[in-house]
């Protein structure tokens, strides 16, 4: 019984074998000229009322940033961010995620201006106060962090039911 079944490994093994020799000995198809596809620059140049939105662009911009930021490179996010807060600066998405960046960088001056600047045009932004208070607990400001955590929670009592935005008295 052991012999048959060293024998159907044999032959298996020499079959895979042959077949990669065989494969590697044949020319490949797509390495003749007719088989290729055709080049770009024989099709038609894009028209350029055609061109993408600059919405998929910013966004493309800062999801990029978010994800080299989910992997600690602050400063090629920083770049991705502020190319999307360039491109958008009416809509906070870039602007405030340039804030972040600025803040995991410690580099706490930055990242207060870009985020005030964020929460006077979106005072109803629930990220800019979180990271707010988050930059004024770094700060060691415990009363003000409190407050912007406050606004953070009001802006969250919608989603939030039920949760209590005052502070234990301990912390007041």
């Amino acid at each position: 019984m052991q012999k048959w079944k060293a024998g159907l490994a044999a032959t298996l093994f020499a079959g895979i074998v042959a077949s990669a020799m065989v494969g590697a000995s044949q020319p490949r198809q797509e390495a003749h000229p007719q088989n290729r596809p055709a080049k770009k620059a024989d099709a038609a140049p894009p028209d350029p009322e055609q061109r993408a939105d600059p919405r998929a662009e910013i966004t493309r911009e800062n999801n990029f940033g978010v994800a080299l930021m989910n992997r600690q490179q602050f400063e090629k996010a920083l770049g991705k961010f502020q190319r999307a807060c360039i491109l958008d600066p009416e809509t906070d998405l870039g602007c405030v995620n340039m804030g972040i960046a600025f803040l995991n960088m410690q580099r706490f001056d930055e990242a207060r201006a870009i985020l005030d600047k964020s929460a006077q045009r979106e005072p109803r932004n629930p990220r800019v106060w979180f990271n707010l208070g988050l930059l004024e607990k770094a700060g060691g400001n415990a009363t003000v962090a409190i407050e912007d955590f406050q606004k953070w929670c009001r802006s969250q009592l919608k989603s939030l039911s039920g949760v209590n935005c005052t502070p234990p008295s301990s912390l007041s």
